[in-house]
Order: structure tokens, then sequence, then C-alpha cells
């Protein structure tokens, strides 16, 4: 399993620098930055959390970054739960309309359920989130594995530009610019595209459907 440190190893090795490891390690921070918030495999969970009787507000998980649904769990069944605006909710809460949740907002790293819980019930988060960070050398998620040719070409790159000054990698990233391709190099969109097609197979359902005139 590839940690943290074998993918700054790595980068060093293939640029020949020994002296820029704190620079690569900020890059391939900043390359997992760049990507995680669209949606691999493993960036989509589920997290479940508790309503508190009269309280309005819940916290999202703690590595929410966008969500695909939200259900509230009634009496043994799962409903979803309607995303409206704070603005509406501020205009149709009282304040003392208390009931099963059936509409939420984001505020603030909350979600604000309305009508306000009159008990505890269940909700269940389908969403993308982070990966734990990285931060130590033995520090190992799914970016230094499955995503790790992604992030390493990106962070190569943009160490490249960013700190030795190279000019053909300067020119390739300003092509790919030109063209309105959101890459620094050939090697980040090959790795890119090759990991995007894999993705998007497993989100298929690879099946087809009878249909009727």
């Amino acid at each position: 399993m590839s940690t943290f440190g074998d993918m700054k190893t790595r980068i060093a090795d293939e640029l020949d620098r020994s002296d820029l490891t704190t620079q690569i390690g900020l890059e391939i921070l900043t390359a997992i930055a760049h990507y995680e918030n669209q949606r691999w495999s493993w960036s989509e969970i589920r997290a479940t959390a508790s309503t508190v009787a009269n309280i309005p507000y819940v916290a999202v998980p703690s590595n929410f970054l966008d969500e695909d649904s939200l259900k509230i769990t009634i009496s043994g069944d799962y409903e979803i739960m309607r995303r409206v605006t704070y603005e509406y909710l501020d205009k149709i809460d009282s304040g003392t309309d208390e009931a099963e949740p059936s509409c939420y907002a984001f505020y603030a790293g909350q979600i604000r359920l309305y009508p306000i819980p009159d008990a505890v019930y269940t909700l269940t988060f389908s969403y993308i989130g982070s990966q734990t960070a990285l931060s130590a050398d033995a520090d190992t998620n799914d970016w230094t594995n499955e995503g790790e040719a992604l992030i390493r070409a990106r962070a190569k790159a943009a160490v490249k530009m960013n700190y030795l000054q190279d000019a053909g990698a300067m020119a390739e990233a300003q092509g790919y610019a030109l063209n309105r391709m959101d890459f620094l190099c050939t090697a980040e969109a090959s790795a890119y595209n090759s990991l995007r097609r894999k993705a998007d197979m497993k989100t298929s359902t690879n099946t087809i459907q009878a249909w009727c005139i």
C-alpha cells in the first residue's frame, strides 16, 4: 500500500531532486484538493446522525463535501427529505412547528430541519466526502493508492513549474489552459481519463431496460 512518503519519494526520484521534499508534499496536498470534490468510487460515503427533540439543527459529517441525498427513518421506513433554501425555512418556520421533519437546508456546517423534530429520528447522509488528510509520511488513503498516478502527475508538474521554473512544463500547462482543459500535463490528463473511466463503470448499471411503444 502506497503512502504519502512513498509518493513524495517517487516524485523526488523522477525529478532527480532530494531538496524539495517539503514543496513536493505541499503540491501533493494541493493536487488532492483540486480533485477531491469530484465523484470517485472511494468518495461516495454514507453516514448517520440522530436528531434531538425540539432542536432543528444537526451537524453534517466532518468530511462532507457535497450531498447526494438525505433520508429520515420514520417507523422503520426510509423517506427522502426535500432540500430547500435557508431563506425559505425562515419564511415558513414559526419556531414552534414540531413534527416529523420533511425538508432541510444547509447552513454553517449544519442542516436545519423543518418541521422541528418532535422526537429522535435517524438521518442517513449519502454524500461525497473527503479522505483522511495526509500529514505523516506513513499516512495513506485512496489518493495515495487508487488515485496515485493522477495526484503524482499533477503534483510533479506543479513542482516543475512553481519551484524549478521549467519552461517546458509551463508551456505544456499553458497549452491545456488555452484549450480550456484543467490539466497541467499529458501524464495527468492520461491518468485522469483512465481513472474517470473506471469510476464511471462502477456507477453504471451495465443493463438494458425493456421498453415499449
